[in-house]
């Protein structure tokens, strides 16, 4: 009993500053825990039972965690530079996302494009709404947004799975909120939130692409590849 509660201690200690409370509690200390606390020192071993339970339940619990913590990893070290797009480019770049050419900004003549989505959520929510024409001049931000949509469903289909669609030159995944996941107010905070998990999961850089100044700023700070989308992004840029 003493052993497991010390395990749990240092665990909920070391994992703190990594997860939220909330995942804390879930991982670690559980309602079960605390019970397991209450009886500790007395003198009778009711929590025996109870321990054993717990112990069991700890260890299906993080072996789950753990195998989605790894098809996680094993998607996202495909050796594609990983890239964020934020709303705005997929409203308001010169082209659509399938045909933005990123070697100027990756490096690389093929990425991985991830797409929160909290992302989908935003441009369903703007294909509602009547807005200003895009950058294209001939659609409203409303048409963008559900052309954008329709592509998503016909390209890339189920999510936290990587697809390449046929005859393009990347990987496209929607990537889903964990469970329990609580978003911020902010939804650029939360895009940039997201992305900076991605990358801490995947031990390699981010590449976020957003037209907003205080968004490539706070991506900066969180540790991520910001950058703005070049006029000359729809055109290739690779030599």
């Amino acid at each position: 009993m003493r052993r497991y509660i010390d395990w749990a201690t240092a665990q909920a200690r070391l994992l703190q500053n990594c997860i939220t409370s909330q995942a804390v509690e879930e991982l670690i200390l559980t309602r079960s825990f605390y019970s397991l606390l209450d009886n500790s020192t007395g003198s009778v071993p009711r929590g025996f039972p109870l321990l054993d339970g717990e112990l069991e339940a700890r260890k299906a619990h993080l072996s789950n965690e753990l195998d989605v913590l790894n098809r996680a990893i094993a998607r996202w070290n495909d050796h594609l530079p990983l890239v964020v797009l934020d709303t705005n480019v997929y409203l308001h770049a010169p082209t659509d996302f399938t045909s933005i050419d990123l070697w100027k900004h990756v490096g690389e003549e093929a990425w991985h494009i991830l797409i929160p989505i909290t992302i989908v959520d935003e441009l369903d929510r703007a294909k509602d709404f009547p807005g200003r024409k895009t950058d294209r001049g001939k659609e409203s931000t409303r048409d963008r947004a559900r052309r954008t949509l329709r592509m998503f469903e016909e390209l890339v289909g189920a999510p936290d799975e990587a697809v390449k669609p046929k005859g393009s030159k990347f990987v496209a995944e929607i990537v889903l909120d964990p469970p329990h996941h609580t978003r911020l107010s902010n939804t650029d905070d939360e895009i940039i939130d997201r992305a900076a998990t991605i990358s801490a999961i995947a031990g390699r850089d981010v590449h976020l692409i957003t037209y907003d100044t205080g968004m490539l700023m706070r991506a900066r700070g969180a540790g991520l590849f910001p950058h703005r989308p070049t006029s000359e992004a729809g055109s290739s840029s690779a030599p």
